[in-house]
C-alpha cells in the first residue's frame, strides 16, 4: 500500500512539471481591434479594420473607396511591428509588407509596400485607432 501511495505521489508530482514550451509568451502590443484610413501612392484610399490576436495573428476587412470594392485581410504582425498581410478582393489578391508602430497618440501607424504576384505596386500608409 505504501509503494502504491508513494508511486501515486511521485506520478502526480511529475505531472505538475510540464514543459514550458520555451516559446515567446509576451502578448502582442498590437492585440485588439483597430480601425482607420489607409491611402497609397496609386491615389487609392479606404478603410482598414483588423483584429490582432495575442500571438500576432491578424484578420479583418479592407474597403477600397476609390474602386468601390471590399475585401478581407489576413496576416501577422510581430511584437516588433513587422507586418505581413494578404488582401483578397473579389477580383484580385495583393500582399503588403512593412513596419507599424503604436504612436504617442495610441494609433497604429506605418508604411507598407504593396505587391501583386511579386510585382511592387507602390506603398501605403495606415493610421488605425483602437476600438
Amino acid at each position: 500500500m505504501r509503494k502504491l501511495l508513494l508511486g501515486l505521489v511521485v506520478c502526480l508530482s511529475l505531472c505538475g512539471c510540464g514543459g514550458g514550451g520555451g516559446g515567446n509568451t509576451t502578448p502582442s502590443p498590437f492585440a485588439g481591434t483597430w480601425l482607420g484610413p489607409w491611402s497609397d501612392t496609386n491615389s487609392q484610399s479606404g478603410t482598414l479594420s483588423i483584429t490582432v490576436a495575442a500571438n500576432g495573428a491578424m484578420t479583418g476587412t479592407i474597403v477600397n473607396n476609390t474602386l468601390g470594392t471590399n475585401g478581407t485581410t489576413a496576416g501577422t504582425v510581430s511584437n516588433g511591428g513587422n507586418l505581413s498581410a494578404t488582401y483578397t478582393y473579389p477580383t484580385a489578391t495583393y500582399t503588403a509588407n512593412g513596419t507599424v508602430a503604436i504612436g504617442g497618440n495610441g494609433h497604429i501607424t506605418g508604411n507598407l509596400q504593396e505587391f501583386q504576384g511579386g510585382t511592387l505596386l507602390g506603398s501605403a500608409v495606415v493610421d488605425l485607432t483602437k476600438q
